[in-house]
């Protein structure tokens, strides 16, 4: 995932339209990605298979998200926090995980409040958490 911005959005509209361009930049993205990786790692070299590269529209596709955003949403200065711990009063034995559940939303933040998610229920049932 990198930031998109609207010029951006556009390549990538622009590019859909036309199948076989649209392939050729998903395999030249990464591709460029994994020879990053490798000139970082070189230990890595050969051992890379790329499978696909999500472009904002991949999003847009399989999420109907809007203009192919990856993150949900942004609170406004006037807005109220949005933070949320997972646990809904009244409810026991029971965690949220979920993009919606703190700013900016998303996949990446999805990620994250499952990774909190098995570090309460972990501390909970009195076992270690093991980050890798």
């Amino acid at each position: 995932m990198s930031h998109q911005f609207l010029h951006e959005m556009e390549t990538w509209e622009a590019l859909d339209k036309d199948k076989e361009a649209y392939k050729k930049e998903k395999k030249r993205i990464g591709e460029s990605v994994i020879k990053a990786m490798e000139n970082r790692f070189p230990h890595m070299v050969g051992k890379l298979k790329l499978l696909d590269v999500a472009s904002p529209q991949t999003y847009e596709h399989y999420c109907n998200a809007y203009h192919g955003a990856f993150m949900g949403f942004w609170p406004t200065l006037r807005g109220k926090s949005l933070q949320h711990t997972g646990h809904i009063k009244g409810l026991r034995n029971m965690v949220l995980s979920g993009q919606w559940l703190q700013p900016p939303g998303g996949l990446p933040i999805a990620v994250i409040t499952g990774k909190d998610t098995i570090m309460r229920l972990c501390k909970k049932v009195k076992r270690p958490f093991i980050n890798f």
